[in-house]
């Protein structure tokens, strides 16, 4: 058993290395409105190959306006600022519930009407 112990040792001092080696630096920052962030209810938060993020959900204030004519949008945070961009074509009741970047360079968005998947919308990132 006295044998083994400085293999023991050994072998643990290997694994620190190893352990040491792999760790990385965790960085945890928070945004929030003060910071440009206007969507109070995310839903979803993706990265597209080009490194920008890319953030779906709703803003409840403006959900409960009739007739409200702020539309919806989705909001592009390119790690310094964050940039809204209005959504044509998709129907004020739809809340924006999913974001998927596709292969193609478009993000296809899906959206939900009272709990149900509604429609699944595709943008071209590259006119944005």
């Amino acid at each position: 058993m006295k044998a083994l112990l400085p293999y023991f040792f050994l072998i643990m001092s290997f694994l620190s290395i190893f352990a040491c080696v792999g760790q990385q630096e965790i960085v945890i920052e928070s945004f929030s409105q003060r910071e440009g962030i206007d969507i109070q209810r995310i839903k979803s938060i993706v990265e597209d190959a080009d490194g920008f993020i890319w953030i779906s959900g709703e803003k409840p204030e403006n959900r409960e306006i009739i007739n409200s004519t702020s539309g919806n949008f989705i909001q592009r945070f390119d790690g310094q600022r964050f940039r809204s961009i209005y959504l044509e074509g998709i129907d004020e009741n739809e809340v924006l519930e999913y974001l998927y970047p596709q292969p193609n360079g478009e993000l296809s968005i899906h959206t939900k009407i009272e709990d149900k998947l509604a429609n699944v919308y595709f943008f071209n990132l590259s006119s944005i």
